[in-house]
């Protein structure tokens, strides 16, 4: 119950830097199962995109900026979280645009 409930306080529709880093500081003192590491991936994730995309909506950052157009990749490495933002491809112009 803690654990989703300090998602959905950092991690919903609306969100800004201070709520995202409550929402890590708090999933910080949980217990770090895979669960744990996962919901901190999404909320490093949402933390360093400093941008408005789609219905995720930074109050700090209301604009969409291009530059954060990437995918986000995670990986737990040797009991670390890792985070790296991958390019996506150029879209073939049948897709809809977010």
């Amino acid at each position: 119950e803690e654990f989703e409930k300090i998602l959905y306080e950092g991690l919903g529709i609306a969100r800004d830097e201070k709520s995202l880093e409550n929402a890590l500081e708090k999933l910080d003192k949980l217990n770090k199962n895979a669960r744990t590491q996962l919901g901190r991936a999404m909320l490093v994730s949402a933390l360093d995109r400093c941008e408005s995309r789609g219905a995720h909506y930074r109050s700090d950052y209301p604009e969409k900026d291009e530059n954060f157009r990437k995918t986000s990749i995670s990986r737990l490495k040797n009991g670390s979280l890792e985070t790296e933002y991958r390019d996506i491809p150029e879209r073939s112009g049948n897709e809809s645009q977010i």
